[in-house]
């Protein structure tokens, strides 16, 4: 009688110590909970800046409210900026590592407004990187997109395939204002380019191993001699100047320079 006495206490201090842990799980879930309320309610806050933050920054990546030209002061930095924050907003339940039911209905608010400021933001992206191709086309610092100057010089290295892909990108714009003077920069290019193309092919026929053949005629060369003073770029009017002296010389006319 005394072990069944002694094992019945054993059971129940075992009883009594497995429902102790037990009751010590739930209220250590039950805290985790409340502390993950309280952290979903603190990331809420600190979205909600965040989010007022973003539409700030991608408002003012314009120069006013109809929102179809950038302002010139907007650089990869900022787009890098922007981007980087928008990355790192939580909207949604793998975000904050919890349950999709313990997330307040504003989160699904948040959801949306992050989908309209990316997108937004991605036209913005798309708008500067074709900005930065086309400058790439010529050797000037800046260019104005609202006003179009011809006073842009085409840099050594454009190619065909360049400018035809520019092209084709902005078929794709739905901006009209600013795609009709981005097209227009690109046909600008495109004259300075085709003019060079045409000289080379003047000289190939006009020049053979440096000396002139029978396309080097006098009516030619001045027609060439006129093409050659319309290019803006110095590098290249100084290869087609030497060339032009060449032929000048040896048709009797003297030196050009």
């Amino acid at each position: 009688m005394k072990k069944v006495g002694k094992g019945l206490g054993v059971l129940t201090i075992a009883i009594l110590a497995i429902g102790i842990n037990v009751v010590g799980f739930k209220r250590t879930k039950e805290n985790q909970q409340l502390q993950q309320v309280d952290q979903i309610a603190e990331s809420i806050v600190s979205q909600k800046k965040q989010l007022s933050t973003l539409e700030e920054m991608i408002g003012k990546a314009y120069i006013d409210e109809k929102k179809e030209f950038l302002q010139p002061t907007l650089t990869k930095e900022i787009i890098d900026k922007i981007e980087n924050n928008l990355a790192r907003m939580k909207v949604s339940a793998e975000d904050f590592d919890v349950n999709a039911k313990a997330l307040p209905d504003e989160v699904a608010t948040f959801a949306q407004k992050k989908e309209d400021l990316q997108m937004e933001f991605n036209g913005i992206k798309k708008q500067f990187n074709l900005q930065s191709e086309i400058l790439a086309l010529f050797t000037n610092d800046t260019i104005d997109w609202q006003t179009v100057t011809n006073d842009v010089v085409l840099t050594t290295d454009v190619t065909e395939k360049q400018l035809n892909d520019l092209k084709d990108k902005l078929q794709a714009i739905e901006i009209p204002d600013w795609r009709a003077n981005a097209e227009e920069y690109v046909s600008f290019a495109q004259a300075q380019f085709n003019r060079i193309q045409e000289l080379n092919a003047n000289f190939d026929e006009m020049l053979d191993n440096d000396t002139i053949t029978e396309s080097a005629t006098y009516d030619r060369y001045y027609s060439v001699s006129e093409s050659i003073a319309q290019v803006r770029n110095p590098e290249i009017k100084a290869q087609f100047l030497e060339q032009l002296d060449s032929v000048s010389q040896q048709l009797g006319m003297g030196s050009v320079y």
